[in-house]
């Protein structure tokens, strides 16, 4: 059996546009519709009822369904190659080992102060956005990896200065594979 290292030109959403080989030379092209459904055209823009390279990943980086030729877009996707489940990561790599997964959480926290009249009522609210902080944590599996980098960013928020409350905090957080 032979192993080829194929590279993929993936758009800003995640999905495969093009599949390259080694040294660059396009194998496959790709164009999908509005639903995620694969079209698959050699070099030359012949189109194929299926992916000349093989290749399983697709639609924002999922993977594709062998019989139903679907992405799975659900949170988690069990593996058979790997014999684990996948979180909702753009899975492009493949092999016989655990994958490691990165997650990436951006938090950030708004504080609140209100000025209230004699009554109670609340004539003004100061409001701070203290500086967003990044953390990266990787895991064994994306959730894993996720929930690390955000309990991470938690410890490391900034504190709302005294006489403010905290409101929230909000947070982003994506992962991927990074290794296996």
């Amino acid at each position: 059996m032979t192993i080829q290292n194929l590279y993929f030109s993936v758009d800003d959403e995640g999905s495969v546009m093009a599949v390259l080989g080694s040294k660059g030379e396009v194998l496959e092209r790709r164009s999908y519709s509005a639903a995620g459904v694969a079209t698959y055209m050699l070099p030359d823009g012949t189109v194929g009822p299926s992916s000349p390279t093989g290749v399983d990943i697709g639609y924002h980086g999922n993977p594709i369904d062998e019989v139903t030729g679907l992405s799975s877009n659900k949170d988690a996707w069990c593996s058979p190659v790997l014999g684990t489940n996948l979180g909702g990561s753009q899975t492009i790599m493949r092999g016989n080992n655990r994958p490691t997964f990165e997650a990436t959480c951006i938090m950030s926290q708004a504080c609140e102060k209100h000025e209230k009249d004699c009554n109670g009522n609340i004539i003004r609210t100061d409001r701070l956005i203290l500086p967003q902080i990044e953390v990266t944590a990787t895991a064994d599996s994306s959730k894993g990896a996720e929930a690390l980098a955000k309990e991470k960013a938690m410890t490391m928020l900034p504190k709302c200065p005294d006489g403010y409350t905290a409101k929230g905090p909000t947070s982003f957080v994506t992962s991927r594979i990074i290794g296996q």
